[in-house]
């Protein structure tokens, strides 16, 4: 029996080494890093080659015993892996966070932590954890968010109001002012916080308001805008009448999502008292909603263009982000006209921009194509320095339909 025995645990040590080795091979050819460590020693039991990248750990290097994590984070982002760390109390317990830390070339990356707490049949416990790194996408999406932050900028010239409210905590924390001093949370008759579908309630009910165009229905609750988002809905347009304080309202939702959380921003137009040119350039900001051919926001100081809309048609030939120097260039050689081409490189222009629009918030221009349709082009002021010049704007072109 004895000698059964033995020779059963021999050939059970060699599949148990067999299938160790296999799993340790299946690590290594993961595109994740995986680290496995003891606690509370800190004894290494696992960190595969795509793990020892991440932390620019050399392959040869022993790290058997106390292998220090959190000297390779950035100070910043320790408090955040602390926070989380706290959470794995019993075996079982999971966490996700994401963390930086800086390459040897000086760069940051970033990474998306997924961390188990485990125990061996022992009772002792280790911590298991994968890594994925998310550099490329969240500098996309701190792109995306600032075009975003402009384009809401852009927007909201020559609006009455503008605020915004996080529809996943569901609040409004602060009171809405018009630029005229009027509180319009104080005219619903709601107090601050308030309640998203209270303050839509008194917002948009049908004692208050008439004449409605648009969707409306889509802004009495937040339920139907976080559902709508999901959906892909990102601007809700609509028009109304405020019989009671001879009022015609123009009001544009903006929704998008930021860590995490999804937002509506309202921007208030005050149709009503607007003198004649001041309803032209809202038109015209409005419209950066609608079909246009193509939307750009520019900053003349540092000389670059991004795309925030444009048809495929264009896309052929524009491409997402350049020199806004070489932006006019492009146009001006793909679609204009030859007899318009020198009138369509003035308004690509960075010094005749700045001469035209120093006493304006808008110009406009017109010019046949060489496809003998004629295109229209409207330029935005988005923000000025100190000294009143422009420094970025946005601009807007469509084909006029005769």
């Amino acid at each position: 029996m004895s000698v059964n025995y033995s020779a059963e645990s021999v050939d059970l040590r060699r599949k148990n080494e067999k299938l160790s080795s296999i799993n340790i091979e299946m690590t290594e050819l993961l595109g994740c890093g995986i680290l496995a460590y003891t606690i509370p020693e800190r004894k290494i039991l696992l960190f595969n080659r795509e793990g020892r990248r991440m932390f620019n750990v050399p392959e040869n290097k022993a790290i058997n015993l106390n292998f220090d994590v959190m000297s390779w984070i950035v100070p910043e982002d320790k408090m955040v892996v602390r926070e989380a760390s706290k959470k794995l109390v019993n075996p079982g317990d999971h966490v996700e966070f994401v963390f930086h830390n800086i390459n040897k070339d000086g760069s940051m990356a970033a990474f998306r932590c997924e961390t188990k707490l485990l125990s061996f049949s022992d009772g002792s416990k280790y911590i298991l954890s994968s890594l994925n790194e998310i550099t490329e996408q969240e500098a996309l999406e701190k792109r995306l968010c600032a075009e975003r932050r402009q384009y809401r900028k852009a927007l909201a010239i020559g609006s009455d109001a503008f605020f915004t409210v996080d529809l996943t905590e569901g609040f409004l924390n602060q009171s809405i002012m018009g630029k005229n001093g009027i509180n319009f949370t104080s005219e619903l008759g709601i107090s601050i916080p308030a309640y998203y579908d209270d303050m839509a309630h008194a917002w948009f009910s049908d004692q208050r308001i008439e004449n409605c165009r648009g969707d409306i229905e889509l802004l009495k609750s937040r339920r139907k805008l976080i559902y709508a988002f999901k959906q892909g809905i990102t601007a809700v347009d609509v028009e109304y009448k405020v019989p009671l304080a001879k009022r015609y309202i123009h009001l544009l939702t903006m929704l998008y999502k930021a860590d995490e959380h999804i937002y509506a921003s309202f921007i208030i137009y005050d149709e009503s008292e607007r003198m004649e040119e001041e309803k032209i350039q809202r038109q015209i900001i409005r419209s950066l909603v609608r079909v246009y051919s193509g939307v750009y926001y520019i900053s003349l100081a540092d000389d670059c263009y991004t795309v925030l809309k444009q048809h495929d048609f264009i896309a052929s030939d524009i491409p997402e982000t350049g020199a806004f120097s070489k932006l006019g260039e492009l146009f001006v050689d793909r679609f204009a006209a030859y007899e318009c081409k020198e009138k369509a490189a003035e308004f690509f222009d960075s010094a005749i921009i700045q001469k035209r629009l120093m006493n304006e918030n808008y110009i406009t221009e017109e010019f046949l194509g060489r496809d003998s349709k004629r295109y229209r082009l409207h330029l935005v002021v988005s923000e000025r320095d100190s000294v009143g010049m422009v420094v970025s704007a946005v601009y807007a072109g469509y084909r006029v339909e005769m």
